[in-house]
């Protein structure tokens, strides 16, 4: 183990570290619950917040305190992309099985904390300058005309939309295995808990899978039509859904799941192993 490695894992060892990471899931978990009820509003045809993170952030900064409660979710953003990036500097594995995580994980781990340092910049920048620099659709219709101009653009573009639709089917896939409930220290829990509260989570992944989905095909028909305004972000996605036949229904059904999903992460913030060895 390298001296970096090493004092990786002694951060995470830390009652700290893992308070980070408790905070940090709590944090995405409200962001989750405003989505869901973003995407309600669609579904109802309100065409006011974008119904992606960045409509969240709006969402929460024009409520009573909402300048106090936004400056709250930058700190558990913050909280959030530290515990990620521990878990990939550490592999420490969350599913009890006392093994580390390969490198594959690791590699997710990295990404996934380099999304939420992401969204802790747009946090701030609102925060700050009451703007947060554009729509997260406009941000994916315009990489993907940058890429879209290279010679093998649209091959790039193309796997890019597969991998998301994978990832799309991967999560449904997990979610009906169960397999994200491994992480729950179900010792911890109450019966009626141990058998009701995953199944928050089986819905919630469910709907992240479809969500993925849509937009992993839009990234495929933005590639063979040579075309960026074909590629849509979670905004986007969720519009395509409602203009499909029983569109208003369905995207009902993805808000409720999106908001299950925000409601697990409260529950997997209380009762997750964070930071095992």
């Amino acid at each position: 183990m390298t001296s970096a490695t090493a004092t990786a894992d002694r951060m995470a060892s830390s009652d700290a570290a893992r308070g980070f990471g408790r905070w940090g899931i709590a944090a995405r978990g409200v962001v989750y619950l405003v989505v869901g009820a973003l995407t309600l509003r669609v579904a109802s045809g309100d065409r006011g917040d974008t119904a992606d993170r960045e409509g969240a952030l709006h969402a929460v900064v024009r409520q009573p305190l909402g300048r106090w409660l936004l400056g709250a979710l930058c700190v558990g953003f913050a909280m959030y992309a530290v515990y990620r990036f521990l878990r990939a500097a550490t592999g420490r594995s969350e599913d009890g099985n006392g093994e580390r995580d390969g490198p594959f994980v690791r590699l997710g781990n990295a990404a996934i904390g380099g999304v939420y340092v992401a969204l802790l910049a747009s946090s701030a920048s609102l925060l700050l300058h009451h703007s947060s620099g554009g729509s997260s659709e406009q941000s994916q219709r315009g990489w993907t005309a940058r890429l879209l101009a290279h010679a093998w653009g649209e091959w790039l573009v193309a796997i890019v939309g597969i991998g998301v639709l994978v990832a799309g089917v991967v999560l449904i896939v997990m979610a009906v295995r169960e397999d994200f409930a491994d992480k729950l220290d179900r010792g911890r829990m109450r019966p009626w808990q141990r058998t009701w509260l995953p199944r928050l989570g089986v819905f919630g992944w469910v709907s992240r899978g479809v969500v993925f989905g849509v937009i992993g095909v839009f990234l495929v028909r933005a590639a063979f039509e040579h075309d960026p305004n074909e590629s849509v972000g979670i905004d986007g996605a969720l519009h395509r859904l409602a203009s499909a036949p029983l569109g208003p229904v369905l995207l009902v059904a993805v808000a409720l799941g999106l908001a299950a999903y925000g409601a697990y992460s409260l529950v997997e913030a209380r009762w997750r192993r964070v930071l095992q060895r």
